[in-house]
């Protein structure tokens, strides 16, 4: 497998960025309100997403240990995870997996904004580390597909932050009428 994990960490890189001008288009005192019972603020959505990372961080930094036996996926994991990032592009509404699901109720958006550079710097480094013999194997256990490759995790990624770019670009406007 040949991939460019170079490119794929700059293309999630922009899209951080983007989603970070628009988080930054909304009002401080804004950012942690809800705009309906039941749905994440922006600073609500920014932590999940940081969540999210610092876990995919973990598995991925696990699975870069030498003594981890990993296992090379298949046609079902692709399947899976092509089937997660269709369901990702769409503007489908599903539930977050319960271990990234819980939110406070109040962001102090300065230390999550801090430490979701802190995990994106580690991902940077373990990503550009990973063994290229390693790279077709399940690196990444998604709580709902299941193990994915490097490739795949960092697809995810992508995706799973454009979703949730398009959420507080749709919060910016509604907050703006």
């Amino acid at each position: 497998m040949n991939i460019d994990i170079n490119k794929k960490l700059e293309i999630l890189e922009n899209n951080k960025a983007q989603l970070l001008n628009c988080f930054e288009s909304i009002s401080g005192e804004k950012l942690n309100t809800q705009l309906e019972k039941d749905k994440w603020s922006p600073a609500q959505i920014i932590y999940h997403v940081v969540k999210s990372e610092q876990y995919t961080l973990i598995s991925l930094m696990n699975s870069s240990k030498p003594e981890t036996k990993l296992r090379k996926i298949g046609f079902k994991a692709f399947g899976k995870s092509k089937l997660l990032n269709l369901f990702l592009k769409s503007r489908l509404k599903f539930k977050a997996p319960p271990i990234v699901q819980k939110v406070p109720d109040d962001v102090n958006v300065k230390d999550i904004l801090a430490k979701w550079d802190e995990v994106r710097n580690e991902i940077k480094n373990v990503c550009l580390k990973f063994p290229k013999e390693n790279f077709n194997k399940g690196v990444f256990k998604h709580p709902y597909i299941g193990f994915i490759n490097l490739e795949q995790s960092l697809n995810f990624l992508i995706n799973h932050l454009k979703h949730h770019t398009a959420q507080i670009e749709k919060i910016s406007i509604n907050f703006k009428q």
